[in-house]
């Protein structure tokens, strides 16, 4: 009894420290983002009418710390809702987690007699956006590897010296001056929150196969 419990524990804390390990990789794909969200942040912030409010009175103080928080802010929104529409094809192949959205979509939909009228109107409007938006979330996610695949080749540039010499020979670029460094490194931060994202569902159905099976033998 107590070596199947030690089994379970172990299995646990195994299943957790791969968890752990997978999401310190999935933070490696935020740095190209960060720069983007840094730099989208900063242009806006330095616009002449944000620098106009900043003198007014109290008003300024507002501004000013929406200034300070929005280029960090924009960066991971950015990295967060593109990687969100990238993943949802994968989450949704999984039997329990399609199951769950089905039920939860339905649910919203079946609105029941003595609910709030507005509540339940409101329950039914959200549940057809959603709807639309699983209908559609191949187009969305290739809309977000686009942007993925722009934001990193910007960040990396894996060419020459830079812009100039990526532009000068996009007709045909030499390999002599391919950055391969740069270049994995950005393929594998395109690539990367997805990749683990299946691995950690393979991980979790890995663990709840074994894990009746170790209960079964205490």
């Amino acid at each position: 009894m107590k070596d199947a419990k030690s089994k379970r524990s172990n299995l646990r804390y195994l299943s957790y420290f791969i968890y752990f390990v997978c999401g310190m990789l999935i933070i490696y794909s935020v740095v190209p983002w960060q720069a983007a969200g840094t730099a989208i942040g900063t242009a806006i912030v330095t616009l002449p009418l944000i620098k106009q409010l900043q003198t007014v009175p109290l008003l300024g103080l507002v501004v000013s710390l929406i200034a300070w928080i929005l280029p960090n802010l924009m960066s991971v929104l950015l990295w967060a809702l593109t990687q969100l529409i990238e993943i949802t094809p994968v989450l949704l192949h999984d039997t329990e987690i399609y199951d769950a959205v089905v039920r939860q979509l339905r649910t919203q939909q079946a609105a029941q007699p003595t609910d709030n009228e507005d509540v339940a109107k409101f329950q039914k409007k959200i549940s057809h956006y959603l709807i639309e938006i699983f209908k559609n979330i191949g187009l969305y996610a290739a809309m977000a590897y686009v942007a993925e695949v722009i934001v990193n080749v910007w960040y990396y540039l894996p060419y020459g010296n830079g812009w100039d010499d990526f532009v000068r020979d996009f007709a045909v670029w030499d390999a002599s001056l391919i950055k391969w460094g740069d270049f994995f490194l950005m393929l594998g931060s395109i690539g990367i929150v997805e990749i683990l994202v299946l691995f950690m569902l393979n991980v979790h159905r890995l663990f709840k196969a074994i894990s009746p099976r170790t209960e079964r033998n205490a």
